[in-house]
């Protein structure tokens, strides 16, 4: 029976809303030769395909960053934003690292140390050797050597860095500058950091010390204009003066009285008495209401007087004490600047591998034979489905 007949004479043809697994089986099964054929070829095609490829072989190290001091890796980490996107660095991870710290990922996946290692390798030359007419751009290679680069970091902290290469002798040290050139970028950033740090606390003294100048001359000549030199102590002065004029006045008083009673209104003794009565009762006027008692002021300036005193020489010694907290800050500033900070700390070296990572030839040939089997079936299922439909439109 040929193809035809089983098409239409076949008693297992349903009706023509589908068609009977059966007589697909059979039509498959007609065809097992030529399916066996091309799975067969598909199958020799990838074994020559997989053998053709390159090995590439991967090397990995482990690393640990310091413990967190407070003023290096910190400082580092939680630099100043625009330094770090100055570099091309604006991932700000936070989450394994805590707080509001850059993680060093930011430092690992950066596009300045990508680039690195790529002009020193001559990755685009290794990645695509048949770029001839340059249509290859850079980012084309940072985008491949980013699929053959792995950056992790553990719960555990520590950081593996792995990268796969076709050079076997190479890739071990391609691991270990990746690391010196990541550990050399955050020395740069915390260079960076730190240089801003200093000069801005430089700025800032000097325009501190500049406004300490003029608060200082214009407190003095406050000071010597209003005579004051200490409100609290001038205040406590004043107020035992007053109180002892006072005292002298009631004192005097009761002796006029009795020199009055005894002598009469009229003798010199009275008199006397009196004067000397009237010359303190002035004396207290004067210093109750005129300047010069205590400073220059009166009981009725004396308080605006010395609360404006007290205001300039509070932004006084405000700046003082501005000035002593920000000096040792400068001086510690001034020490970063010069110290090399501890970064990547390496764990496990990378090692030359001895086996290759890629490609798993047996996965590939696999691969395509059962891919080539299922697509030869459905390609067959096709055919007969169309000189079923074909036949169905002869009827």
């Amino acid at each position: 029976m040929n193809e035809d007949n089983i098409i239409t004479t076949n008693n297992d043809y349903p009706d023509k809303d589908g068609f009977s697994g059966k007589l697909v089986l059979k039509y498959v099964l007609k065809k097992k030769y030529q399916i066996a054929i091309i799975t067969i070829i598909a199958a020799i095609a990838s074994v020559i395909y997989a053998l053709l490829l390159p090995n590439w072989y991967g090397a990995s190290v482990n690393a640990v960053p310091p413990k967190s001091s407070g003023s290096s890796l910190d400082a580092m980490l939680g630099g100043v934003s625009s330094s770090l996107k100055e570099l091309g660095l604006s991932k700000l991870t936070g989450g394994k690292s805590g707080g509001d710290q850059y993680s060093f990922l930011v430092i690992l996946e950066s596009r300045v140390l990508l680039d690195s290692m790529i002009i020193k390798y001559n990755l685009k030359e290794a990645y695509f050797p048949d770029d001839t007419d340059n249509e290859i751009v850079f980012s084309d290679v940072r985008k491949e050597f980013s699929k053959n680069l792995s950056v992790a970091q553990l719960d555990e902290g520590n950081y593996v860095i792995s990268i796969i290469d076709k050079d076997s002798t190479r890739v071990a040290k391609m691991v270990m500058d990746f690391i010196t050139m990541a550990n050399n970028l955050a020395q740069r950033v915390y260079q960076d950091e730190t240089n801003f740090n200093r000069k801005y606390l430089e700025l800032r003294l000097k325009n501190l010390d500049s406004l300490l100048n003029e608060t200082s001359i214009d407190l003095a000549n406050y000071s010597k204009a209003t005579g004051i030199i200490s409100p609290e102590a001038q205040s406590k002065a004043f107020i035992e003066a007053i109180s002892n004029m006072k005292y002298e006045i009631y004192t005097q008083e009761l002796m006029y009285e009795t020199i009055k009673n005894k002598y009469g209104e009229n003798d010199q003794n009275t008199l006397n008495q009196l004067n000397i009565l009237n010359k303190l009762k002035s004396n207290l006027k004067d210093a109750e209401n005129k300047p010069g008692f205590v400073g220059n002021f009166t009981k009725s300036t004396a308080g605006e007087k010395g609360i404006n005193f007290l205001k300039k020489s509070a932004e006084f010694e405000a700046l003082t004490k501005l000035k002593l907290y920000l000096q040792p800050m400068l001086e510690e500033a001034k020490i970063n600047e010069s110290r090399n900070i501890s970064t990547l700390t390496i764990i496990d070296p990378p090692i030359t591998p001895d086996k290759k990572t890629k490609p798993k030839r047996s996965l590939i040939v696999a691969g395509i034979t059962l891919g080539a089997f299922l697509l030869s079936i459905l390609v067959v299922i096709g055919i007969f489905r169309y000189k079923l439909f074909k036949a169905e439109l002869n009827k």
